[in-house]
């Protein structure tokens, strides 16, 4: 059994669906992520040579090209993290910026997938 695009968008869909609810609390535990616009980059699909670790390689990729570093409770956010100009007006105070950075790949029926929550230091502000 081959794993079609219908099979793979399916697994999509419901790992965003886990994912969101995770998030907005319909987990374990209560979520205190920010009420902020989640955005979503997708890694291409690994050759056909690639392996689990070329996931992991397009993820980091991807983090480095957008300057942004996967959430960890060890790793405690500074305010020298907080990297972009906060706009002229507004009510906020701050900003704090994050994406979903995904990669996947099939392999015959084999569904490989990656997902890291990161924050995006150039996109997030404090005044």
């Amino acid at each position: 059994m081959r794993c079609g695009r219908d099979e793979v968008m399916r697994h999509l869909v419901a790992l965003v669906t886990l994912v969101t609810m995770v998030l907005s609390g319909c987990g374990h535990r209560a979520s205190s992520a920010p009420a902020v616009a989640v955005a979503a980059k997708a890694g291409p699909g690994a050759g056909a040579g690639a392996g689990a670790g070329a996931l992991d390689d397009m993820l980091r990729e991807d983090l480095t090209a957008d300057s942004a570093f996967p959430w960890s409770a060890a790793r405690r956010l500074r305010w020298g993290d907080f990297r972009a100009q906060p706009p002229g007006r507004g009510e906020e105070s701050a900003k704090t910026a994050y994406a979903l950075y995904y990669a996947w790949r099939c392999r015959g029926a084999v569904f490989d997938f990656r997902v890291i929550a990161a924050f995006r230091p150039r996109q997030s502000w404090v005044q």
